[in-house]
């Protein structure tokens, strides 16, 4: 699958974001804190919800999402007064049909005393067909099922377990800068499903060099190719943000 649109609202410095029509290969590129890693952390925060509790030792879903980024008052964007829901709603392509699917999250605090995460809407579709619109008239009755959503439980996504799938296989790289922003939290350990690229460059290092240098001009190449401006941009300050299908890198 691949993704062709995604909606954000009032997540982290965004309070409406729409990019419509997106391709294979995408680049975002603009100055420092000017929310390129937000945006593309949107995916990574699906892929932290889908993935099952049981693959993550730390636990997995909607609440440990949420927690990994500092809380919802880290995560929501500060102009979020009216409005306080968090929103992502993506849609994405088959590779070998037309046919497309829609995941919508909706998400707040509950306002009660421990504020839990609680889902304002879940909402999947097929094409035309939908599939699943939360909440339920059972959830309303039980409002513990609202801290879950329904895409991280392997009982209840059978009908769209595709979609858990491709979100968990995401793979988002933010190379060396927050290895030393991150350095007392990291120390001599490598951070479970690290953002970072330390593992990533670990699995270099531990390459065979005839292999590594054959597999790093492969790469220099590809980028020779898709950013031929790639050295002047680098060179004047700028970030680039790459994201190919479901994998996001993000480099200085």
């Amino acid at each position: 699958m691949k993704i062709r649109r995604l909606l954000l609202k009032n997540w982290m410095n965004y309070p409406r974001l729409e990019t419509n029509k997106l391709h294979n290969r995408m680049f975002i590129i603009g100055p420092n804190a000017s929310g390129k890693s937000n945006f593309l952390d949107a995916l990574r925060f699906l892929r932290d919800v889908a993935l099952p509790a049981g693959l993550k030792p730390s636990g997995g879903g909607l609440q440990k999402a949420v927690l990994n980024r500092g809380g919802l008052s880290k995560l929501r964007c500060l102009n979020a007064r009216q409005d306080n829901e968090v929103l992502i709603e993506v849609e994405l392509e088959e590779d070998d049909s037309a046919a497309t699917w829609t995941y919508i999250l909706g998400f707040k605090g509950e306002g009660q005393a421990n504020n839990r995460i609680v889902i304002t809407k879940e909402i999947i579709r097929h094409g035309k067909k939908e599939i699943l619109n939360r909440p339920l008239n059972v959830d309303k009755t039980d409002s513990d099922r609202l801290t879950q959503t329904h895409l991280e439980l392997t009982t209840a996504n059978i009908k769209f377990r595709k979609l858990a799938h491709f979100f968990s296989d995401t793979t988002y790289l933010h190379l060396v800068p927050q290895l030393l922003k991150f350095s007392n939290l990291i120390g001599g350990n490598t951070i479970e499903n690290d953002p970072f690229g330390q593992g990533f460059l670990q699995r270099i290092a531990a390459t065979q060099k005839m292999v590594r240098d054959s597999r790093l001009r492969k790469i220099q190449k590809a980028l020779d190719a898709v950013v031929p401006q790639l050295k002047e941009l680098l060179k004047s300050g700028c970030r680039v943000q790459l994201l190919f299908s479901n994998i996001a890198i993000g480099s200085r």
